[in-house]
This record gives structure tokens, C-alpha cells and sequence, in this order.
């Protein structure tokens, strides 16, 4: 979808900040003025995102857009950390020269836990939620091996450190996995996903099936289009492939149906039912098709159980990555409650 948006709408799709989810929630007031200390602090952050992606160690000063050119933008938006958000956002590096963007917009999985923030941050902002079939996503998780991506000039580390940063990564997402914490959090996302349209309306949130857009690319699109107010669409655009499990990542890799149904060959059948089980009645309410046992109830908690370990782990491995750990892991298992 970021690939859709930016080849075929000319938006500005900004590779994950993570600032809501992090940074943001590390400064006092995101929404004042900064000290010269918080100033400093946030302009690292968003110059080492334009030199690295998020979680790759980008360094400041070798940054594709430059402090002062990033400060002067953001002073233009507010000088506070979330202007600076904004100006990051605005700052389309991505296609190897910097150009400021009027339509843009951000791509971060997790701040699907932040929408209503968000919302409220910036009143004429629009959502969009792509969901697919939980049974997929724990495939693709399960298979992933993260490369550098060569769509993606901010993915790329320079030869000296590459295999430490990607190895470092790979042990991270390792000790992270598990198909019950993974379906967790993909229940908790939709959920969050869900409610944020319920209270803002589908005006303002729109929910994508994966599936949906590799069945009827054509229909999808044209109604997503109408509804972003898009007149002037690039169709013949290439959509790119980016961080495929199982493919090499192109920039015309386009939409792959062969990804919508792989889990069903490669998922051993005790994992789709294990998938589906803890994901509830959230399976159903957002689209997908569930078959339901009598004896589900009874091995839902082994299910959890089974995942307390690789919780634990993850939380540890995951910790550079949040601030306040109780707010974080609550607005998750608030979610999870649901369904």
C-alpha cells in the first residue's frame, strides 16, 4: 500500500518513524515549543531516520536531508516535536533527491494503537488500516528473513556494518516470535483498527483486506482513490515488493495473490486452527472466515500459556523500542481483551 500510494497517487510515504509510539511519548509536551536539549534530541531522531530506517543505527550527520534544512521546515510547522514529525514526513527522500511534499503521509504497523492521538494531532489526517488474514501473517513471520531492501535507499547500511545490523535485527525478531504473541498483536491491532473507525468513522479510517486488494485490485483502488479525493492516478506505475518473506524485494514486484493463499500449503494445520483460536471472535468481525470447536475453549489458555516465555523475551529485546512499558503493553492487552 505505501508503494500503491506513492507510485500511483504522488503521495509522500514516509518509510515507519515509530515517533508516536516512541519518541513522542519521551517528551513532555509534543505539542509546545522544545528546549534547545529536546530540539537536538528530536532532530537526531528524524535525521538518522532519513541515513538509516528505524532500528538500523542511521547516523545524524550522515543524513540525506540535513539539520538545517529539516529545523527551517519544522519551524515552519510549529517548532514542536510534532512539527517536526510533519517535516520529516514532508521531506520525500526516498528517490535519491529531497523535495518538500504537499499530500504526504507515514507507514509505522504499531500506531495502529495511536490513530486517535493522531487524529487529534492532525484534524484533516485520513487512516488507513490494511489487515490480512492473521493465518498469513503468522506464515510470513515465521519465514522472514530480513534483507536490505533495495527499494528503499534508507534501508541500506554501508558494507562495514550490514551484517551486524541485519544479524542484530534477526535476533531481535527471533527472540520476539511466537504464532500465539503474533496473533496476539495482530488481534490487538485490528481491534484498535476497528474501534478508531467506530468512534472517528469510515470518513476518516478505512480498513483494506490484503486480500481484497489482490482479488480486486482495480475496484479497491478506485474506491480508495474517490475516497483520499485522488483525480490524477499514475496506473501504469510500478508497485514495488518490499520485505517479502519469500521473495527478493523489486520495484515492479507488483501485487502477489500467490502470498494471499500461501499459508494454507506452508502453515501446518495445527497452527491455522492454533492461529484461529486466539484470534476470536476479531477473526470474524473483521472479514475472515473461522471454524469453531467445542473444544477451543479448552485449549485457548494452553494456547497463552504457551506464549509466557516468548513474551517475556520479547519484551526485553523490544525495550529501546517504547517508552513508558506499562502504557505500552496496556494499550495492547486492552485490545487483546476484545473478541
Amino acid at each position: 500500500m505505501q508503494g500503491i500510494l506513492r507510485n500511483q497517487g504522488g503521495l509522500a510515504i514516509a518509510p515507519e518513524t515509530h515517533y508516536f509510539d516512541d519518541l513522542r511519548t519521551k517528551i513532555a509536551d509534543p505539542t509546545s515549543k522544545l528546549s534547545e536539549a529536546d530540539r537536538k534530541r528530536v532532530e537526531d531522531y528524524f535525521l538518522a531516520l532519513s541515513d538509516r530506517n528505524y532500528g538500523y543505527g542511521g547516523d545524524p550527520e550522515h543524513s540525506k536531508v540535513g539539520r538545517d534544512l529539516l529545523r527551517a521546515r519544522a519551524e515552519e510547522c510549529g517548532g514542536t516535536a510534532d512539527a517536526y514529525f510533519e517535516a520529516h514526513c514532508r521531506l520525500d527522500f526516498l528517490d535519491g533527491t529531497v523535495t518538500y511534499a504537499s499530500n504526504w503521509g507515514e507507514k509505522t504497523p504499531r500506531h495502529a494503537f495511536r490513530i486517535l492521538e493522531m487524529a487529534e494531532t492532525f484534524p484533516e489526517s485520513r487512516f488507513i488500516c490494511m489487515l490480512r488474514d492473521p493465518r498469513g501473517v503468522v506464515c510470513s513471520y515465521a519465514n522472514w528473513k530480513k534483507k536490505t531492501d533495495d527499494t528503499d535507499p534508507s534501508a541500506k547500511a554501508s558494507a562495514d556494518d550490514a551484517d551486524e545490523i541485519l544479524d542484530r535485527e534477526r535476533e531481535r525478531i527471533k527472540k520476539s516470535y511466537h504464532p500465539v504473541v503474533a496473533t496476539l498483536i495482530w488481534k490487538a491491532a485490528t481491534n484498535a483498527a476497528l474501534q478508531a473507525q467506530r468512534e472517528l468513522g469510515e470518513d476518516r479510517v478505512r480498513i483494506v483486506q490484503y486480500e481484497q486488494l489482490c482479488v480486486s485490485s482495480d475496484e479497491t483502488l478506485h474506491d480508495l482513490w474517490a475516497w483520499l479525493g485522488i483525480d490524477e492516478i499514475d496506473e501504469g506505475a510500478g508497485i514495488p515488493m518490499t520485505n517479502s518473506s519469500f521473495g527478493d524485494s523489486t520495484r515492479k514486484g507488483g501485487i502477489s495473490q500467490e502470498a494471499m493463499v500461501r499459508w494454507k500449503t506452508l502453515l501446518p494445520k495445527t497452527l491455522q486452527k492454533q492461529v484461529a483460536r486466539v484470534a476470536g471472535k476479531t477473526l470474524v468481525h473483521s472479514g475472515y472466515e473461522q471454524k469453531t470447536s467445542l473444544l477451543d475453549a479448552v485449549r485457548r489458555p494452553f494456547d497463552y500459556l504457551s506464549a509466557i516465555p516468548t513474551v517475556y523475551t520479547a519484551i526485553i529485546a523490544n525495550k529501546s523500542r517504547y517508552g513508558n512499558p506499562v502504557v505500552y503493553l496496556w494499550r495492547r492487552v486492552r485490545m487483546m481483551m476484545f473478541g
